[in-house]
């Protein structure tokens, strides 16, 4: 292989690597009290981390799409707010949307 194009795909796979191992992204609606449950949370984690580190939900509603592939689950918690995860062929039932709302009721609206 040609020593420019060995160092491109090197560079290329380091990257990708690098990336691979950063921190999850997420979306944050709000601002959790230091001392409430979605405070303790981080983008990324999975569902049964969430429910072992804050309880179960309220209640919770599902959403998949017409392929049965990719879902998006809601976790309602009384007094903090919403929980989003998504699941898709790539990602396995991951936090990603934090909206905070201290006067929820804990039930899917």
């Amino acid at each position: 292989m040609n020593p420019i194009k060995l160092m491109i795909v090197t560079i290329l796979m380091a990257t990708l690597v690098a990336c691979a191992d950063g921190p999850a992204k997420g979306q944050f609606i709000g601002v959790p009290a230091p001392t409430s449950k979605f405070s303790k949370l981080k983008f990324g984690m999975e569902i049964y981390e969430v429910k072992k580190l804050i309880g179960q939900p309220d209640d919770q509603y599902e959403h998949v799409d017409g392929s049965g592939y990719d879902r998006e689950m809601e976790f309602y918690y009384k007094n903090e707010g919403q929980l989003t995860f998504v699941y898709s062929s790539s990602m396995a039932n991951h936090l990603v949307t934090i909206k905070v709302d201290q006067n929820a009721t804990g039930a899917r609206n």
